[in-house]
Parts: structure tokens; C-alpha cells; sequence
């Protein structure tokens, strides 16, 4: 009978623990971009992800810890912005600014930013402050201003350096607004007109630049084509006496009172720039014009063509006589006939026609 009491009085006191564990059991939730630290016995012992757990009372419980002044039970994974108030710094080249922060980070691993620091949040913002003035305090405002995206990688580079342990994550750091005192404001502009003149110099130098070159290169262009064009045509020398006529005509109608002729004005021999005028007349008129001194000019064979006498054919230059210029009496300019004779058709031998 005692035995049986004992039994039930055990088997009560059994039932109440379990009960009791069953109604005090922590079961619970962990929300999206939240994590939860277990400890067992004061000792890390798991991170719980996002949905239903429990665990084991009197021995496990929540780590508690201080985030941004509060203290909570939770580690919040979301990406979290840390807007710096302005703050006043001085430059490499001594020029105080006052300079306008914010940054940007995660938490990614929640066992080192629990155990790693003392609210996270706070740290993170207490070192952005100190490598913003060490950042800046070796640059000067030039470069300031003007590598605005350097300095922010600077800062995002030497920040998450210094936050290696603490299991967070550093998006971006950036400089909201930089504001140099009022003495600097009016150098600054000077400064940046200046840069832009410099620059719109260049700019317009290298246009000219190009416009050169392509001119010289069109130029260059069209000479090739000439020579070319006038190679490929093979011209023979009657051509080019005919073509040096022309311009000796053009030279002739100006209204000069003296005209220098570009070749000797006595006979000579040969062609180029050796023969003389009547040389050239002769040449184009048919005539091999004092070829070789002053004798007779020796017609050239015409075609072939009805004729029942020698006909006198002249090809007059015609010039005007005295003009008045400019107040000034011109110089009569040289009439000169050029005389081809065309000889008798016969039906004699060469020898006879000769004779």
C-alpha cells in the first residue's frame, strides 16, 4: 500500500514537470531579415533564421544586446543608412570645411556584430567620423571638389577595413555636401572659370587642328588625281605647247604695261622653257620653228585634200593698237602672221615634188 502511494506521489510530481514544461516551453517566431543568438549555459551556441523555433528552458536563452542605444533580442539584417551630421574638417592645404556625410551598411554575419562590439550602430558611426577627417585631412580642396567619387572610395575602402570583425557589410559611404567657408567661395568660381576656359581653349585648338589636317590631306588628295589624271591621259608635246599658248594669251589680255616673258627672246633650240616666242607660234601652227638656228622653217606634211595651187592660209594674232591706261599710252604689242604653205597636189615622185 505505501509502495503504491509512493508511485502515484512520484507519477504526480512527474506530470506537474511536464505540464509545466509543456506551458512554459519558449516556442516563437523569427521575422524576415531577423536572426536570433542562442546561448546554452551562457555559451554561443546557434543563430536562428527566419521562422518557428524553441528551445530548451532553464538552460538556453536569448542573447540580449544594445543596438543603436536600445537593447534587444534580435539582430536586425536589413540594411541600415547612418546620416552624419556636418561636421568641420581641415584640408591637406589648411582650408576648413564643414562636410555633410551619410553611409550605408548591413549586417551579414550576427555572431561577430553581437559579440564582436558593443552596439554596432554606434561604432559605425564613430568610425566613419574619424576616417572622414583622416581621408580628408590628407587631401586638398582641389581634389576635393573635383574627385568627389575617389574620396567616396577612399572612405568605403578604409571603412570597411577598420570594420572587418564586426561582421557587417559596407555598401557605400558618401559626401552629402561639402561647404568651403565664404572666403573661398569667390576663388572657387574664379577657379572653375578658369578651367572651363582652359578647356574650351584646347577644344577649339585641336578643332583647328583636325580642320588643318584634313585640309592639307584633301589638297594632297586632289594634286594626286591631277597628276595622275594627267599621266594616265600620256600627254605629247604638242599638247603642252598648245596649253602654254593659252596662257601666254591669258598674260597678254591683263591690263600690265609690261608683260616678262618666261623664256629668252632670241632664237634658241630646243623645247621647254628655251624656246622663244616664235618658236612656240611656229610649233603650234605646224611649223618645227627654228629647230635647230635661225633657217628656214620646214613645213609639215598636211592631209591629204583637193587643191589645185598653193594657198597662203594665215592665222592672225590680232592685238590692239595703242591703248590708253591708267593715263599711261600702252606699247604697240607684236603682230606677228604665221604662214603655212600648203604645197600642189601632184601625182610626181618624191624626188620631183622635191625638186
Amino acid at each position: 500500500m505505501e509502495i503504491w502511494i509512493v508511485i502515484l506521489v512520484i507519477a504526480a510530481i512527474f506530470t506537474a514537470i511536464m505540464v509545466y514544461l509543456i506551458i512554459n516551453t519558449p516556442i516563437f517566431t523569427v521575422q524576415e531579415q531577423q536572426a536570433v543568438i542562442i546561448e546554452r549555459l551562457g555559451k554561443f551556441n546557434r543563430v536562428l533564421e527566419p521562422g518557428m523555433h524553441f528551445m530548451w528552458p532553464f538552460i538556453e536563452r536569448k542573447r540580449r544586446f544594445t543596438q543603436g542605444g536600445i537593447e534587444v533580442d534580435f539582430v536586425d539584417q536589413r540594411e541600415r543608412t547612418v546620416d552624419l551630421p556636418a561636421q568641420t574638417v581641415i584640408t591637406r592645404d589648411k582650408v576648413q570645411l564643414e562636410v555633410d556625410s551619410i553611409a550605408y551598411y548591413q549586417i551579414a554575419e550576427p555572431e561577430k556584430s553581437v559579440y564582436g562590439v558593443d552596439d554596432v550602430i554606434g561604432a559605425v558611426n564613430q568610425l566613419i567620423r574619424t576616417v572622414l577627417r583622416d581621408v580628408i585631412g590628407d587631401t586638398e580642396l582641389e581634389q576635393l571638389l573635383s574627385g568627389r567619387e575617389k574620396i567616396n572610395q577612399r572612405l568605403k575602402e578604409q571603412v570597411s577595413n577598420a570594420s572587418g570583425d564586426w561582421g557587417i557589410s559596407i555598401r557605400r559611404v558618401e559626401l552629402q555636401a561639402v561647404t568651403p567657408p565664404a572666403s573661398y567661395a569667390e576663388a572657387m568660381r574664379k577657379v572653375s572659370e578658369a578651367e572651363l576656359t582652359r578647356r574650351a581653349a584646347i577644344t577649339e585648338a585641336e578643332g583647328k587642328k583636325d580642320a588643318a589636317i584634313l585640309e592639307a590631306e584633301g589638297e594632297a588628295e586632289k594634286i594626286n588625281r591631277v597628276y595622275k589624271a594627267i599621266h594616265d591621259g600620256n600627254p605629247n608635246e604638242e599638247l603642252l605647247r598648245i596649253k602654254y599658248l593659252e596662257a601666254l594669251e591669258k598674260i597678254a589680255d591683263g591690263n600690265a604695261t609690261k608683260v616678262f616673258m618666261p623664256f629668252p627672246t632670241n632664237p634658241g633650240s630646243g623645247s621647254g622653257p628655251d624656246f622663244s616666242f616664235n618658236q612656240a607660234i611656229g610649233m603650234a601652227a605646224g611649223f618645227d620653228a627654228y629647230a635647230s638656228g635661225p633657217q628656214a622653217p620646214t613645213p609639215v606634211p598636211p592631209p591629204q585634200q583637193q587643191a589645185s595651187q598653193t594657198e597662203d592660209r594665215t592665222t592672225p594674232i590680232v592685238k590692239p593698237e595703242n591703248e590708253q591706261h591708267s593715263g599711261q599710252t600702252r606699247p604697240k604689242k607684236v603682230v606677228r602672221r604665221v604662214v603655212r604653205r600648203v604645197p600642189k597636189k601632184s601625182s610626181g615622185s618624191p624626188e620631183a615634188n622635191k625638186s
